[in-house]
């Protein structure tokens, strides 16, 4: 199974797009949760908090990004909100009330007990959203690519 180099090229173009979408917008996301559920802007601490769990979420999507598409790694979007804990932490050490969730989003999310994880791409901003959807049409188009090559072009 042979990818074309302009599907591959094409691919990684838009995993770095995702990449530095969120490296864009994901802070300013985080932000305004700090002051959705404190009521105040960041302070130093909260600020460091931030800054890991842009880094985390980062290094989550390069190594996504950077795979064979056909790996069955995590979603980006259940990487992003992997790497909340850092925030999450930080409002427990600051004794921040978590919001009220329904009763699907404890289901969904049992662990984010402050709603931080971004349910889908627009939550984090409209660069975001678009680099998602582009990324995961990429990857769509390879695994049909491939999957017509396996299948003697019947997919």
């Amino acid at each position: 199974m042979r990818d074309s180099a302009d599907d591959l090229a094409a691919y990684r173009q838009y995993g770095e797009a995702l990449v530095d979408a969120v490296r864009a917008e994901l802070p300013g996301r985080c932000a305004a949760l700090v002051r959705r559920l404190t009521g105040d802007a960041p302070d130093p601490g909260t600020e460091q908090a931030i800054d890991r769990v842009v880094a985390d979420a980062v290094t989550r999507l390069e190594v996504l990004v950077s795979a064979d598409p056909a790996e069955p790694l995590s979603g980006p979007l259940e990487r992003l909100r992997s790497a909340t804990h850092p925030l999450t932490a930080r409002f427990d050490e600051l004794g921040v009330t978590p919001p009220t969730r329904d009763a699907m989003d404890i289901e969904l999310r049992p662990d984010d007990r402050y709603g931080l994880g971004p349910m889908t791409f627009a939550d984090l901003g409209p660069r975001t959203h678009e680099a998602g959807i582009a990324w995961g049409a990429a990857k769509a188009h390879l695994h049909l690519r491939r999957r017509a090559e396996t299948d003697g072009g019947q997919a």
